[in-house]
This record gives C-alpha cells, structure tokens and sequence, in this order.
C-alpha cells in the first residue's frame, strides 16, 4: 500500500480497502484519520462502515456511526424519547379512536346515557354493535406524543391491560395503532396509561450527505444484527433519509464511497422492514416498504399476507441501482 498524504490520504485507502474487502486494513486507515483531525465527519462514517464488517468490533460501530452525523450536523439526528406516557382523561380524547366502523356520533350518543364516564357500559355497546354488524372487534386510534413530533414508533403498551399494540404508521403529528378489545377494559378506555418509546428528527440545514450515510448504513448495520439490533433505530433512521432525501445514493458526490458501496434509498427501506419483521412488527414493516413506494398492492387480511410481505422486503433488497 503506497503511503498515504494526510487525512484525505487515509481516507482515499480506507475506502480502498472497503471497495477490496479488506475491512481491517480499511479500519486502521479510517483510525488514522481521524486522529489525524478528530472533528471532521466522513473518518467516523469510514470506521462504522468498516466495523460493520468486523464482528469483533460491532460494539464499537454505533458509535463510529453516532460521531459520523453529530460532526457534521452538531446534534444527533434522529432522537429516541423512551417511556413517555400519556392518561386517557376522557373516552377516546387523548387516543382518539378513527375506526371507520364507528359511527361518528355513536360514541357521544352512548355516552349521553350514563350519569359517568361509563366506559365499562360504552365498551360492552361498542362491541356488541360491532359483532353484530360483522365488523372487526379490533380498532384504530391515533394520538400526538407530549415531546416532539414523531418520526417513528413500532408499539404501544397499555398499563392496566398489559396488552401491546403494533403501532400501523406515523404521519405528520401522530402515531396509528391498532387496539384489540380485551375484556370488560375494552380499548383504550378512561384512565388507562400508555406508554410508547418513539424517535423524532432533528436534522436542521446542516444535515448532509455523510450524516445521510451514517444513518442508512446504520440502518443496514440493526438488520445486520439480526436479534440483536434494534428495529427503532433501523427505523428511525431509514425513515430520516427517506424523509431528507427520497432519491438517496450513498456516497453521492463522493466517488470514492460510491466504488467502494452500493447503497439506495430501496435498500435502506427494505433493511428497516426487515429488522421490523423480525421484531413481529408486520404492520409496521409494511408501511416502511410503502413510504419507499413499494407493496401498496398487498391486503393485510390475507392468509398470505405475511410471506408476500416477505417476498416483497427480499425483491426490495435486490432493487438497488
């Protein structure tokens, strides 16, 4: 290996070395770079990627990734609020039920009789209304978390059932859930706490394309993991570069990281779905292919449901380029 000139120097043969497949020749020189100027970005981007490829070292990998955007935009991106909860404090205001089997004003007229807030008497009218119109017992609900907008959330846990529920998709301002009916609790009823872990963006102007990259290849490096990645994250992050750029490309603008990885936005979609898919997150999954413009077909009441939703995160991950 010829000697390298400075950081771009070691930066030009760490990429070399991704491109050869020779990801611990590639760390050293991605090491050295950064030591050589510890506060630009695209040296931590090069480590993470070459740790990703280093089992030994995939301890070190979030981190390389974390530094890689934190230096090019001075904060982290996506940010992870854990445990935040909310106290449904009437029927259905804070998590608003949007079941289109309910009748719009049913749930007001079933309340105008009982003195209280009657939800045990409300649930069991609701659920008897529904079987005997032949529709599903389970429904949809929205809500706005306290913190920030979110970016991303895959469940929603009720404390006093103790019942999970699959998060469908986020949107603007609001999280989507699906409730099964549990009991004389119902849904989602009065006093009932909920408690949800979610991520929102904080890119801001100075988000570029090393932090771009950071966070689809640490999207990949979660699905990588198998069990032992973390689908938030896969998904916050995926979705940040879908929401930043639609058109993603890794190293776009930079030849050397586009000879050396092929990566596009599909791909990174397709990474998030599959480590969602793995956590049973099916519904979740399914939108992630959507907001890539895939699977817009597939009907998820369907006995086939879950394999073609596999079929389609596997053609995914072949559709770069």
């Amino acid at each position: 290996m010829a000697e390298p000139e400075g950081y771009e120097g070691l930066l030009a043969l760490g990429w070399e070395g991704v491109a050869d497949g020779r990801p611990g020749d590639a760390f050293e020189c991605f090491r050295a770079a950064i030591e050589t100027d510890v506060t630009r970005p695209e040296a931590y981007l090069g480590a993470g990627v070459a740790c990703s490829y280093l089992e030994e070292r995939w301890g070190e990998t979030d981190d390389y990734y974390r530094m890689a955007i934190q230096r090019e935009t001075g904060h982290s991106a996506v940010f992870t609020h854990l445990a935040e909860s909310q106290v449904q404090d009437t029927m259905w205001t804070v998590f608003r039920c949007i079941d289109p089997d309910i009748p719009p004003d049913s749930l007001e007229t079933w309340l105008e009789q009982t003195s209280d807030s009657g939800y045990v008497w409300v649930n069991s009218r609701i659920l008897d209304y529904l079987q005997e119109n032949g529709y599903d017992t389970a429904l949809s609900f929205r809500f706005a978390p306290v913190a920030e907008a979110p970016l991303a959330c895959l469940q929603v846990v009720n404390s006093q059932s103790g019942r999970v529920y699959g998060c469908d998709s986020v949107k603007s301002d609001s999280i989507y859930f699906t409730a099964e009916h549990f009991g004389y609790l119902g849904w989602v009823s009065v006093g009932h706490c909920l408690t949800y872990d979610y991520s929102s963006l904080r890119a801001g102007g100075g988000t570029g394309q090393t932090a771009l990259d950071a966070l689809a290849c640490w999207t990949l490096f979660q699905d990588l993991r198998g069990a032992e990645g973390d689908p938030l994250r896969a998904a916050a992050c995926a979705q940040a570069v879908l929401n930043l750029d639609p058109s993603y490309v890794f190293g776009d603008g930079y030849p050397a990281r586009q000879q050396a990885l092929s990566l596009y936005a599909v791909e990174v979609a397709a990474g998030a779905a599959s480590c969602s898919f793995l956590d049973e997150s099916f519904i979740y999954a399914w939108f992630l292919c959507r907001e890539a413009g895939y699977g817009y077909g597939l009907d998820p009441e369907s006995e086939d449901f879950l394999f073609a939703l596999m079929e389609l995160i596997n053609q995914m991950q072949g559709e770069g380029g």
